[in-house]
């Protein structure tokens, strides 16, 4: 009885930060689409427009803060303290030099448009990286499904009803007051969660909420998987991350990503929401539907993430997303078809892409997720690499066909999903060859793993006797728990480095551990704590054999 209580807490917590992340999500969104869809920055890009479409400033700043992430993880994580207070200031700022270029005098209003949009670009991609890090590492990629539908659905209905507002003065407002929001937002988030401690305490753990807090293994389409320790997310202490040892797996996470990156990139530059200039695109285009046609967008969005990405969660990585890319595919045919047809609606072309583009952004972010968690790779260059994928494809397709009709649009969209369709037989081809190598596979007590040798990759029974015996060795030998962190993660063959962004410690903080831990089992060298770990006499191991 006294379970039920702590259950209905937990899922009352977790439901309460679902709705905090979409509210900051969606109001970053709701950003973006002021400055590329509203009447308070058309003028500006409208005098631009005879150079390029301004759009492609916006994605040079997101693929440059993206570059930083894929390359700088951790630099650009321990920045953050500094330049949390400062981004939504300069994201503000931005704002206003985009929208005041062409009325002012003192300045180039090129230069100030170019600056302007680069920058907030930057920031807008930093910031959309930092709630989908936090919402992943807390709520899992079920909240983040969620999370970034209900974000989707706030920016819908707002951009809705922005014709409602006509002072063009008035929108310039709302937009620059918009980033500060979204990072007030993120700290009250981040204050709730450190107030709760919903990650520490346990609760919430395999209560049908999706927060998988507490879990410690688990067993997912066959494919052995474990838990690394768990570390903080800005300051807040997060679920473990749950790594996939199927190297198919990491194969099909990153062709996933490079596959729903291009995807996204191609439908949003074919549809309205890629192109911020024109008069009859950027003003009616993008907010012609009303408020009956948003409902039915947002309900078909939510049978979507339902039945297509929710439903097939128990699945592996490279079986659980090619339904939602079959359905996207359905709704980019709807709309080509209508291309060349006589009684050819632009109203339904916008809004079957319109449906397409939150599809595949609620897909994008699902998959960055699930591949935060299953890759042994730090969550931010995770981020960075789909992330410069979709803007360097995003620029490309831009100046490529800022100026070329619906027809040219159809021709090379075909070309560009005749692509796609060859990267997802190369997953099918991946997942068959995996099943043929486990049924020719041999069983043995390290599920085929010869210390020294490792050409394979351990399976669920190794995992579970290097855990136990790393457990029994640290006991025997009074390692400290961070140290007993650190030999489990070397014995499933991580990289210093990785060891150092995983427990966000610095590379001299791990080298002293090791030598703490030399010290204690009486060692000069890895290699002989892998010949200890392998003799130990607490399971079974292979006699005769030496590491």
């Amino acid at each position: 009885m006294s379970l039920i209580p702590k259950r209905n807490n937990a899922r009352r917590q977790y439901l309460s930060l679902a709705a905090l992340f979409s509210c900051g999500l969606g109001t970053n969104l709701m950003w973006c689409n002021f400055i590329g869809h509203s009447n308070g920055f058309l003028s500006s890009a409208l005098e631009f427009s005879h150079l390029v479409n301004v759009r492609v400033f916006w994605l040079a700043g997101i693929s440059l803060a993206c570059v930083l992430l894929a390359i700088l993880p951790g630099k650009v994580r321990h920045l953050d303290k500094q330049l949390k207070s400062t981004v939504p200031l300069l994201a503000a700022s931005a704002t206003g030099f985009f929208a005041l270029a062409y009325s002012q005098f003192l300045f180039d209003p090129q230069v100030l448009t170019v600056v302007g949009l680069t920058v907030a670009g930057s920031t807008y991609a930093w910031t959309s990286a930092k709630y989908n890090l936090l919402m992943v590492r807390v709520l899992g990629v079920k909240g983040t499904l969620w999370g970034t539908f209900g974000a989707l659905s706030i920016m819908l209905f707002a951009s809705a009803l922005t014709p409602l507002i006509p002072d063009n003065g008035v929108l310039v407002a709302i937009a620059m007051a918009l980033p500060v929001m979204s990072a007030i937002i993120f700290e009250v988030t981040r204050r709730v969660l450190l107030a709760n401690r919903i990650n520490e305490t346990g609760e919430g753990a395999n209560e049908g909420d999706g927060a998988g807090i507490g879990q410690q293994r688990e067993e997912k389409a066959g494919i052995a998987e474990c838990m690394v320790p768990a570390k903080r997310v800005f300051g807040v202490r997060a679920r473990p991350k749950t790594l996939s040892e199927n190297p198919l797996d990491k194969g099909a996470s990153y062709t996933f990503m490079v596959a729903v990156a291009l995807m996204l990139a191609t439908i949003r530059s074919l549809g309205a929401y890629g192109v911020w200039q024109g008069t009859e695109i950027a003003t009616t285009a993008s907010f012609a539907f009303s408020l009956p046609s948003v409902a039915l967008m947002v309900c078909l969005l939510a049978v979507f993430a339902y039945f297509t990405i929710g439903k097939m969660e128990g699945h592996s990585i490279g079986v659980r997303f090619i339904p939602p890319i079959i359905v996207i595919f359905a709704g980019i045919f709807i709309a080509i078809v209508q291309i060349g047809s006589t009684g050819f609606s632009s109203q339904i072309y916008n809004y079957s892409l319109l449906e397409a583009d939150v599809c595949s952004h609620l897909l994008f972010w699902c998959v960055v997720g699930a591949s935060m968690e299953r890759l042994a790779v730090p969550s931010f260059r995770v981020i960075g690499i789909a992330g410069t994928i979709y803007g360097s494809a995003s620029v490309a397709w831009v100046v490529l066909l800022g100026n070329t009709n619906l027809v040219d649009y159809s021709f090379v969209a075909i070309i560009t999903y005749g692509l796609l369709a060859i990267a997802l037989i190369g997953i099918w081809m991946l997942l068959k060859q995996s099943e043929r190598s486990a049924a020719k596979a041999t069983l043995d007590p390290w599920g085929g793993i010869t210390p020294g040798k490792g050409s394979l990759v351990p399976s669920e029974n190794a995992t579970d006797m290097i855990a136990a015996k790393c457990e029994a060795i640290s006991e025997e030998y009074r390692l400290s728990t961070r140290e007993k962190e650190i030999i489990f993660l070397l014995a499933q063959g991580r990289t210093r480095r990785f060891i150092c962004e995983e427990l966000v410690l610095s590379d001299n903080t791990i080298k002293t551990h090791l030598t703490h831990i030399y010290a204690k089992m009486g060692i000069s060298s890895r290699q002989q704590m892998f010949n200890l770990l392998w003799e130990h006499p607490g399971h079974p191991g292979q006699p005769g054999q030496s590491a």
